[in-house]
């Protein structure tokens, strides 16, 4: 169709810089946490780490109150949780009306669902290690497009590392939003293979009683859903030989450490038109936007 190159629209400025964003010599930083977004749509990826997300919302606020006590009271009872709930609740700043009330009651739940996830851990035979345990595991060099390639790492922390009668290491995430993944996306689940494949690189200290390098598998602990009891959904052991997270970390890795950064997303929720598309005003696959003359 004639005009529709962009090298000829009016008005279009140049590229300020085609260079890779990791620079020569620098280290990409990977985060299990990000691995799954950086799949889906790189240029999503991109726009957070470039400090377009949105503000601090209510519901992450309420996410890292209760990440605060799960830190402080790893294994304490509901009450006890319920009690510390009470005792930091005013540093939200939430009024005392319905609403407040309402959100009060959303966080207590949170809480007694940890104290049952605490249980549910130490009947399936497992005990506590740490929480909010830092990891860095060295991935080596990693292929950039048009680029030299470039040192990554797999950097983080996870909310608990526990330890099960086998001597082998889980990682669990506390998961706090109302969301939960099905059942057929945990045996790839982007963020859990990777907090795997930091364990089987050595990435966490088993103390006296572990096998380091051997994971047990890895937890999502759903506090934030409306289900009465905490939904806790568990990837299986990766088999060290067959460690499709490793090859799934590096490339993301590549991706950014790159220059380019391609906007995808979710068929089921259409391809264009803002549909399900969290930024509308920037993706070129939606129709959101003024002309690039104003």
């Amino acid at each position: 169709m004639a005009g529709a190159h962009p090298g000829s629209w009016w008005g279009l400025a140049p590229l300020t810089s085609t260079e890779a964003v990791v620079p020569p010599g620098g280290t990409v930083s990977v985060s299990p946490s990000k691995v799954e977004t950086v799949q889906k749509s790189p240029l999503d990826w991109f726009v957070q780490a470039a400090g377009g997300e949105a503000a601090t919302d209510f519901a992450r606020s309420l996410g890292t109150l209760v990440h605060a006590i799960a830190q402080d009271l790893p294994d304490a009872s509901g009450s006890e949780y319920v009690a510390e709930l009470v005792r930091r609740w005013p540093a939200l700043g939430m009024k005392d009306n319905w609403e407040g009330r309402l959100d009060f009651q959303r966080a207590e739940a949170m809480v007694r669902k940890l104290a049952q996830y605490v249980l549910a851990m130490r009947s399936e035979g497992r005990s506590l290690l740490g929480v909010e345990q830092d990891f860095e595991v060295p991935l080596g060099d990693v292929a950039v497009d048009q680029a030299p390639p470039r040192e990554a790492v797999l950097r983080g922390q996870v909310d608990r590392l526990e330890i099960d009668g086998e001597g082998r290491l889980v990682v669990v995430d506390l998961k706090t939003g109302k969301r939960q993944p099905g059942k057929d996306d945990l045996s790839h689940h982007p963020q859990l293979g990777a907090y795997q494949a930091a364990v089987l690189a050595g990435g966490f200290d088993a103390g006296p009683h572990g096998n380091p390098g051997l994971s047990g598998g890895a937890v999502l602990a759903q506090l934030g859903t409306g289900a009465r009891n905490p939904a806790i959904q568990q990837q299986e052991p990766l088999d060290p030989q067959e460690n499709w997270a490793l090859d799934m970390v590096k490339e993301a890795a590549a991706v950014m450490g790159g220059n380019e950064f391609i906007a995808r997303h979710d068929p089921a929720k259409g391809s264009h038109g803002g549909h399900g598309c969290r930024l509308p005003e920037v993706c070129p696959l939606c129709v959101r936007g003024r002309q690039v003359t104003e």
